[in-house]
This record gives structure tokens, C-alpha cells and sequence, in this order.
């Protein structure tokens, strides 16, 4: 449901003015989405770097296994199961990796992992947090991409969110601010436009000369007519935030353009760039705001700061808003951005190919902000559907020019993911949380996901720091660790569990071949080469009991750095 809110006519051409004033339009309109014609855009503008590079070798497309595994990983967050991997490597349909797309972009757990991807970016990832309800934040962000709604909808109201975050999970960004109005502009400036203002807090910014100190605290400006507070009863462990606005109102002196803000009742504490904890009494004035590099705004009487930044920050004129998440995603899928990295938009940091940004950009746009057809159009390019394997010999090329495909690190949550699905741990988790789905909202409390203390283990041993936005890995000593040893990770790989696929190669099949193949597909996605069939063979053959033979298979898959990295 959107959040936006309902103004006076004379309010509303006040707003349209103010965000008018901005920047140059873009030469973009609204037009039909295809994806196809885009896509094969998209291909010719990264071929166009080609020819300058002497001696360049540009990688052949991913064989279908690959491909498989690579867009399931990138939008559901997991592994392909035994039996989806079966289905696509026999399908013979010539638009199958195309119908694929639709097909997870459908599914819920597309929603539920773009949910678990944004969320890490917005507020971290640290599961507890004190200064968040992540829970009725995640519900809604997985609303959000269920209904596949324009981006630009959803960060309006995640940057004009008010009320409860109970009724209202888009508070939780606000709220994970609490009293600083500096964390918000330095966070909403890099996550929606893509540039580190908050490298001017203090200075002067040291390498993009266009970004004074002033620039930084007029942009916070828009933050400090907001409001926190947090609720907590006696009792209950759950705890809610509120996130207000002051609106301004004639200064009573009669002056025209004279504003002040009027606080409401129970209004909270203001976010502000000392982070002090001032209490409003009163009547309030605030510093004007302006726009990033743009002109200073004059407070509108009936309308929040908030509202005015949000409408400015997401329109088509924006020169950031498009680009930015254009480039996030191109990087989410791609394994770099076109500005790298993604979130330094500078004059000292300039795009390596700028046809093909503004080209995404301007596709976004004309799409009316659709993320999936973004998604498509960047996974139906063949820069996408490259293989990640240069022949013996011959030098990767600079990564920026796309010629071959990435090897991506899994995050946390995907190595996760992708080890319960191999294991079949995750039947048990899905029937807990459709049961919570049916459960109203004080069911959906005490209803705990059994992936939680696992989760943790892997959490402190995947990752250094909670706080990190760096969602990747490089393993670590912990890492090999607990997948060696921990007594968690060793119970789901065991083939009692009627649940594992294991359990169910062993039953259904008689044929060691067979059995170590279908061990391959599931936990790989691919067949085995005839060195790793043969090798696998003599140690089911060699082993003390056949059921710890294949257990010790899977144990080693898992274990590997193909089924830890994504390509």
C-alpha cells in the first residue's frame, strides 16, 4: 500500500514548483517495454569497448547449467533443486532461459531475497538492532517487490515515511537513523543517488570539488523536521518506533516567506546534525534546506521537508536518482558496476562506459521505474549469459569491459540458502513459515524461523562485521571451521533426514553412477566430468558404510569453492 500523502490543491502547486526547479530533463518518455530490443542495446554499447582492446578475447556463452545456476543464485538467492535443474538441461525450447527469468521473477522467493538484499543495504546487517523493528521492515520491503512496484514509489515513501513502524514497516529506514540527521543524509544521499556526501561532514569534500561542507549541511536540512521515537512496554519484548514530521506554518510576525515548525503532541526527538537530544517546545525554526548541488528550498506551509526532497530525489529530472540504481543493479548482477563502486558518483569517479549507463538509466525511466524489466533486460544480454572460464592461457580481460562473466563470491545469506537447499534442510523451514504466513500477527511472533541459530553461527563466522554493506566473503579460518566441525552444519548434511535429497538418491537409486550424478546436479547444478565420477566412485566404493561414503560426497561439494561462489 503507498504511503503517500493526500495535500491541499494550493500545496500541491507549491510542491510541483519547488521539485521543478531542479535539473535538466533527461530525454527519456515513457514507452513499451521491450526487453529484447533493450537488451540487444545493451550488447551493442559493451561490444563497442571491444575494439579498441588488441588481442582481446571475449568469453562464448555460459552452457545451460551454468546459466542456470548463475540467474537462480542472482534472483531467489539460491541454488536450482534437483529436479529444476533436470527440467531446464532437457527443455529445448529456444526462449527457455528467457521464460526461466519470468518464472523466478514470479516466485516468492524472488520478493524474499531482493527483500533480504535491500534491507541488508538500507540498515546493515546485524539481526538484532535496537534502533529497528527489522521485522515489520522486511514484511514490507518483501510487499514491495511481491507487487513488483516502481522503484521510484518505493523510495518516496521509504524517505517520506511516517507513524508506526507496527503500521507502517517503511519507518524502519528513518528509525535506524534514530537522532542523527547527518546518518540520514549521508546514507539517503549514497543509497538513492549513489554519491558519498558524507565525505563533506566535516570538510570539504577531498576528491569530487563540486561538494562543499555547506553543500552536506544544507542537504541535512531535509532531515531535521524529523522526528523519533521509540516505544517499549513493560512485558513485551517487541518494540515499536514512531517517525513525525514537523510541518512549517506562517511565522505569526506576517512576514511573507516566514516559516516555523510547529510540533505536535508526542512528536519525539529531532534528528540532528550535532546528534544532541534537544526537546521541542514550541514554536521551532531550522536552517533552509537545498537540494544536492541544486538551489535552496523555501519551506512550504502544510508540506514536510521530507515530502519536498523525496519528490525532487525521485523524479525523472533527478541527474543521480536513475543512474544510480541502474548501476546498483547492472553491479548486483553483473559483478561490478559501471561506476565502481557503485556508490561514488564523482567527478573524480566517472562511468568506464557513460553511453551505457545513461542508456540503462533512461530504460529504467521509460519503463516507468519497473524493476523486473530491468532484470530482463540485463539478464537477456549476452554480456550477462557469458561463462566465467577463459581458455588455458589466455588472460582475463580488465573486468570492466564485461567480456567475461564474474566469479561473485556468495553472500552470507545465499551460502546459507544454497546449503540448505542442498541438504533438504529447507522443507522443514518452509513448512514453518507457511505456517506463520496463516498465522495472524501474534502467531507470527511466536513462531520462531528454525534457520535462526544457524544463521547466527554463520553470520559471525562468513562475515567480519555485522555492520558491513560489503555482502561479500573471501572464507575465513571460522568459515572452514564450522562447516568442518560445527555440529549444526554435520547434522543437516546427514542422509537420516527423511527430508534430504540425499536420503532420496539412496532409495530411488541402484546405480553408484547414477547416485553420484544426481549428488553432482543437486548440489552443482551440472553433471560430473569423468575424472570427479571416477574419483567419487573409488571413495563410495572405499568407504567404511556406503551411506558415509555419499554423506562424505556431499560434505566435499558443499564444501567447495564452485558451490561458494557464484559464475
Amino acid at each position: 500500500m503507498s504511503h503517500r500523502r493526500r495535500f491541499s490543491w494550493t500545496a500541491l502547486a507549491a510542491l510541483a514548483l519547488v521539485a521543478a526547479a531542479v535539473s535538466a530533463p533527461r530525454a527519456s518518455a515513457d514507452g513499451p517495454k521491450d526487453w529484447r530490443a533493450a537488451a540487444a542495446k545493451v550488447d551493442g554499447l559493451v561490444a563497442s569497448k571491444f575494439r579498441a582492446q588488441k588481442d582481446l578475447v571475449v568469453a562464448p556463452l555460459a552452457d545451460d547449467a551454468e546459466y542456470l545456476r548463475r540467474v537462480t543464485m542472482d534472483l531467489t538467492g539460491t541454488i536450482p533443486t534437483y529436479d529444476e535443474t533436470v527440467s531446464f538441461l532437457q527443455d529445448t525450447a529456444p526462449d527457455k532461459r528467457s521464460a526461466l527469468v519470468d518464472r523466478l521473477l514470479a516466485s516468492r522467493r524472488h520478493a524474499d531475497w531482493f527483500a533480504m538484499w535491500y534491507s541488508n543495504l538500507l540498515v546493515g546487517t546485524a539481526t538484532r538492532n535496537r534502533n529497528l523493528d527489522r521485522r515489520t521492515f522486511n514484511d514490507w520491503l518483501r510487499d514491495q517487490f511481491r507487487k513488483n512496484r516502481p522503484y521510484d514509489e518505493l523510495v518516496y515513501d521509504l524517505v517520506t515515511a511516517t507513524g508506526n513502524s507496527e503500521t507502517n514497516g517503511a519507518t524502519g529506514l528513518l528509525a535506524s537513523f534514530e537522532t542523527s540527521a547527518a546518518d540520514a543524509a549521508g546514507k539517503t544521499s549514497r543509497f538513492f543517488l549513489g554519491v558519498q556526501i558524507q565525505c563533506a561532514q566535516c570538510h570539504d569534500h577531498p576528491y569530487d570539488k563540486r561538494i562543499k561542507q555547506q553543500d552536506f549541511a544544507d542537504y541535512a536540512a531535509f532531515f531535521f523536521t524529523t522526528t523519533y521515537r521509540r516505544n517499549m512496554t513493560p512485558g513485551n519484548p517487541e518494540i515499536s518506533f514512531d517517525v513525525s514530521s514537523l510541518t512549517p506554518e506562517p511565522e505569526r510576525s506576517g512576514r511573507p516567506g516566514d516559516m516555523t515548525m510547529m510540533p505536535g503532541r508526542r512528536t519525539g526527538i529531532p534528528l540532528t546534525l550535532e546528534g544532541g537530544r534537544p526537546q521541542l517546545r514550541g514554536r521551532t525554526s531550522f536552517p533552509e534546506a537545498k537540494f544536492l548541488l541544486g538551489k535552496q528550498v523555501k519551506d512550504v506551509a502544510g508540506i514536510d521537508r521530507r515530502t519536498v526532497l523525496a519528490k525532487w530525489m525521485t523524479s525523472k529530472t533527478n541527474p543521480w536518482f536513475a543512474q544510480a540504481f541502474a548501476n546498483r543493479m547492472w553491479a548486483f548482477l553483473m559483478g561490478r558496476g559501471i561506476v565502481h563502486p557503485v556508490d561514488d558518483f564523482s567527478s573524480a569517479n566517472k562511468p568506464t562506459n557513460p553511453e551505457l549507463l545513461d542508456f540503462l538509466a533512461d530504460e529504467l525511466v521509460r519503463s516507468g521505474f519497473d524493476v523486473s524489466h530491468l532484470v530482463r533486460v540485463i539478464t537477456g544480454t549476452e554480456a550477462y549469459q557469458r561463462t566465467s572460464k577463459m581458455p588455458r592461457g589466455v588472460e582475463r580481460p580488465d573486468p570492466s569491459l564485461f567480456a567475461v562473466a564474474a566469479v561473485k563470491p556468495l553472500t552470507v545469506e545465499q551460502s546459507f540458502d544454497a546449503l540448505f537447499r542442498a541438504t533438504g534442510a529447507e522443507k522443514q523451514v518452509e513448512r514453518l513459515l507457511e505456517a506463520r504466513e496463516r498465522a495472524g500477527a501474534e502467531g507470527r511472533r511466536t513462531l520462531q524461523d528454525p534457520r535462526m541459530a544457524i544463521y547466527q553461527l554463520f553470520r559471525r563466522s562468513f562475515d567480519d562485521d555485522e555492520q558491513s554493506e560489503e555482502e561479500t566473503f573471501t572464507g575465513t579460518i571460522p568459515r572452514g571451521l564450522l562447516m568442518m566441525n560445527g555440529e549444526q552444519v554435520n547434522r543437516i548434511m546427514g542422509a537420516a533426514n527423511p527430508d534430504s535429497p540425499l536420503a532420496r538418491v539412496l532409495s530411488e537409486e541402484r546405480s553408484d553412477r547414477e547416485r553420484v550424478r544426481r549428488v553432482y546436479l543437486t548440489v552443482l547444478s551440472r553433471d560430473p566430468s569423468p575424472g570427479e565420477l571416477s574419483n567419487a566412485l573409488q571413495h563410495v566404493h572405499t568407504s567404511r558404510t556406503e551411506k558415509e561414503g555419499y554423506e562424505d560426497l556431499l560434505w566435499a561439494l558443499c564444501n567447495t569453492t564452485e558451490f561458494m561462489s557464484n559464475h
